[in-house]
């Protein structure tokens, strides 16, 4: 394996890059567990069988890096072509929304609204609403207000969703 690293130096330094990654996420270093989810989605191809990536892929499941997981489903979620994968966006979400994460359960509220990869279900989305609005969240809040008064517009939750993605982009950190 060493002889094909060297050989490959692109892949080399992927790994390690992944690698540093890692351990700044783990330190809870700002930005590092987006940055590692993104590395390791743009770069699947070349890094899948890496046995270095797939043990960070699994440690990506503690509930420590809850936002690489919102992140990592966000990547599936909004990706172009055969990449993009409900399924596997729901499955990262629900691990992140598990471990607390705002970011994963408003996506999975969207998710179940849209009905993409699921059947659409307004009580599923409104569990995971009212998630976010036990978490104090004004956005949680109002959506939740909005479904029981059945003045929810389809189109006011997906600009709302556009909006906080482009927030996430360009800003970082959680608009709630």
């Amino acid at each position: 394996m060493r002889r094909e690293l060297l050989k490959n130096p692109v892949k080399s330094r992927l790994i390690k890059k992944a690698k540093t990654l890692f351990l700044a996420a783990e330190q809870g270093e700002d930005g590092a567990q987006s940055a590692l989810a993104m590395l390791l989605f743009d770069y699947s191809e070349i890094l899948h069988e890496e046995s270095t990536c797939m043990s960070i892929i699994a440690s990506l499941k503690e509930p420590m890096f809850a936002s690489a997981q919102f992140s990592f489903g966000r990547l599936f979620y909004c990706a172009d072509g055969e990449e993009r994968n409900f399924t596997t966006a729901r499955q990262w979400f629900e691990l992140g929304a598990e471990h607390g994460d705002s970011f994963a359960i408003y996506a999975l509220g969207m998710i179940y609204f849209e009905g993409h990869g699921v059947e659409r279900d307004l009580s599923e989305t409104m569990k995971w609403f009212k998630m976010l609005q036990a978490k104090g969240s004004v956005r949680g809040d109002r959506v939740c207000r909005s479904i029981e008064n059945n003045n929810l517009l389809p189109h006011d939750l997906r600009q709302e969703w556009l909006v906080i993605n482009r927030f996430i982009v360009n800003e970082g950190g959680a608009p709630f």
